[in-house]
């Protein structure tokens, strides 16, 4: 007897490849859905439209202020939408009543700190407990006024040698160029850690670089997470969140600080004459868990640190470039701090006198401003706006920039006028203080032929160009 040996297939087992197809094609059915949802009867500016709307998301990293600006003018004082990569779509409200109108709703239906945690992706970036136990918020709202007068005299005290550490020690009797994206966030963030966790840590070097690194791995980071569709946002960034990491980098420095605090706390209570009046100090007064965690108020430190400087660097060297160009109005700016100082000395009431560099700092950020879009607020609810416009939960909405070079609001608007807001605004203590020391002590004017080169811009993001040196 003869028996075959027969060979039968088993059961079919799809390849990992065909997984990842269906999973991909559920993802782009989920987003093409949404896209052209019919609650998304907003009226859309897409001067490309052939290119379809996802490459017109795409494009919106790089061309977001011709984008909006051109649906400014076309929609002007009503509502228009943007394709998005990351949001999908951009809600770009006109119109002083309409932006008023945003303006007033209340935290839980138009949110900052949900647009935050979308944009900078703060659970992945700053850590989870960051947003999910925003406590430091509450410290800060309830200690930061009453502590004013303080805090702005350990500004004022911090920012010349802050300043002469970082260049003015490295500048020569000639002329010395530096770069303005590489030195500026170095002295803003010491100036800032000054109240933040005190000298001499505040001064210490590494820690300040920490400081700056973070605040730049957040940024690059939210991009990257951003990048995907919702659906992967989270795997990705438990894959590439680096918040622990500095957290334990920046243990280094506070641990020690952290760990005398507590023992004077234990050792003296209340009878402690000489504690400190910094955020460190509010932090850990003011933890409200079962138990103190250490690690979770170097990761705050971090997050406040971040949050603080990052915009203030920029719009200082914004300011600082522009004060650079415009040597007329440099000279006001001088005789200005000069009389300050002379009759009021380097104090809070002198540096609140400098109404002429309130005013140049207000025309810096009227002209280079930090984004194309301001207020963003993300919707927790649906809404419907005082014009009929229907606006569905979860839309990420905002102010447009391009008011602020509209001829309604602003005579010349597209000139550069330093004094055109009369009165004093009130910028940070610390960037008013930085720019009179450097127009008192030093000579001041733009790299190579002293004009102002155009602003970097990416997704709605402004900086100054990373080639801009001053000298």
């Amino acid at each position: 007897m003869l028996l075959a040996v027969v060979s039968c297939p088993g059961p079919y087992i799809p390849s990992w490849a065909f997984y990842a197809f269906l999973i991909l094609a559920a993802i782009a059915y989920t987003e093409v859905r949404y896209l052209y949802s019919d609650e998304w009867k907003i009226p859309t500016f897409n001067d490309f439209p052939y290119a379809g709307t996802y490459i017109a998301g795409l494009r919106f990293y790089f061309q977001s202020r011709k984008m909006i600006f051109g649906g400014y003018k076309q929609y002007k004082a009503t509502v228009f939408k943007v394709p998005r990569w990351s949001t999908r779509w951009a809600v770009i409200v006109t119109g002083d009543k309409l932006v008023e109108e945003l303006h007033r709703l209340p935290d839980n239906v138009c949110s900052l700190e949900e647009a935050a945690k979308d944009e900078m992706q703060v659970p992945h970036t700053m850590g989870p407990q960051t947003y999910s136990n925003p406590y430091h918020l509450s410290v800060l709202k309830a200690n930061l006024h009453r502590h004013t007068d303080y805090l702005v005299n350990e500004i004022l005290d911090e920012v010349v040698p802050a300043f002469e550490d970082v260049i003015g020690k490295n500048c020569s009797a000639e002329w010395s160029e530096f770069n303005v994206n590489t030195h500026v966030p170095k002295i803003v963030s010491r100036i800032f850690n000054r109240i933040l966790v005190g000298a001499p840590l505040c001064q210490n070097a590494d820690f300040n670089e920490i400081g700056c690194r973070f605040s730049v791995a957040v940024y690059i980071t939210s991009v990257v997470i951003n990048f995907f569709p919702l659906s992967l946002r989270s795997l990705v960034g438990k894959m590439i969140g680096r918040a622990s990491a500095f957290q334990r980098e920046a243990s280094n420095h506070l641990e020690p600080l952290i760990e005398e605090r507590k023992k004077m706390l234990i050792d003296y209570g209340s009878n402690w004459i000489d504690k400190p009046n910094d955020v460190l100090m509010w932090l850990m007064e003011g933890f409200n868990g079962n138990s103190f965690d250490s690690a979770d108020v170097q990761s705050r430190i971090l997050t406040v640190n971040s949050a603080t400087s990052h915009t203030s660097s920029y719009t200082f060297m914004q300011a600082l470039v522009n004060m650079a160009s415009r040597p007329e109005c440099m000279k006001q700016c001088i005789a200005e701090a000069e009389t300050a100082v002379r009759c009021r000395g380097w104090t809070r009431d002198g540096i609140n006198s400098l109404e002429l560099l309130d005013s140049f700092f207000k025309e810096s950020m009227r002209m280079n401003g930090l984004a194309s879009m301001s207020f963003p607020r993300k919707l927790t609810q649906p809404l419907t706006l005082s014009d009929g416009t229907y606006l569905p939960a979860n839309s990420f909405v905002s102010a447009s920039f391009a008011a602020h070079f509209d001829g309604e609001y602003y005579e010349n608007p597209l000139t550069f006028n330093a004094f055109r807001f009369p009165g004093r605004f009130l910028v940070a203590y610390a960037l008013k203080a930085l720019m009179a020391h450097i127009l008192l002590n030093y000579d001041l004017r733009l790299g190579g032929d002293g004009a102002r080169k155009p602003d970097f811009w990416f997704s709605y993001h402004c900086t100054p160009n990373t080639s801009t040196r001053y000298v």
